[in-house]
């Protein structure tokens, strides 16, 4: 979203410096342990699957965690140029330098209002492979309020500056 936002607003590089980051989607291939790597930008990260995930610690686990391609979801691997089980993990490469924009998706397919309690602290400290990267502090927070995708409004909660120790506005 915000890709194409950027670009309709014409947005300078010095924006994408700001809040722009990195992942890299890591395959390694169970018959022959080749590994590939994708590259993909990211301006925002999306909390989803609310359900199982309550707060913020265990949605980084969710994000790193390994995943197995097996059955119908095999790796088509270059190397032994057949479908062979994988591991799949994720890795952010480059962080983004000042801010870190989160969304959390509190609708389902549906259009289902999702009403789970999110934890999300003031200070944060973001590990990765179980190495510290940064600090991010909350500073502002959008809240939908209404039943449905369709219906309500935003209302938008911010500190007047980034070293405010005070509540939101």
């Amino acid at each position: 979203f915000l890709k194409r936002l950027f670009a309709a607003l014409k947005v300078d590089a010095r924006l994408a410096f700001h809040m722009g980051g990195r992942f890299a989607y890591e395959t390694v291939c169970a018959g022959c342990n080749t590994s590939s790597c994708k590259y993909e930008s990211f301006e925002e990260l999306q909390i989803t699957n609310l359900s199982q995930t309550a707060t913020l610690s265990q949605f980084f686990s969710n994000l790193f965690a390994s995943e197995r391609l097996t059955g119908e979801n095999q790796y088509q691997c270059d190397t032994c140029r057949a479908k062979k089980d994988a591991v799949r993990k994720l890795h952010i490469v480059k962080w983004p330098n000042n801010y870190l924009l989160m969304h959390v998706l509190r609708f389902d397919n549906d259009g289902n209002k999702m009403t789970h309690a999110f934890c999300m602290p003031d200070k944060f400290r973001v590990c990765a492979d179980d190495d510290f990267v940064a600090v991010y502090r909350l500073l502002s927070v959008v809240v939908h309020d209404g039943a449905t995708l369709s219906a309500g409004h935003y209302t938008a909660y911010g500190r007047i500056d980034d070293t405010s120790q005070s509540d939101f506005l």
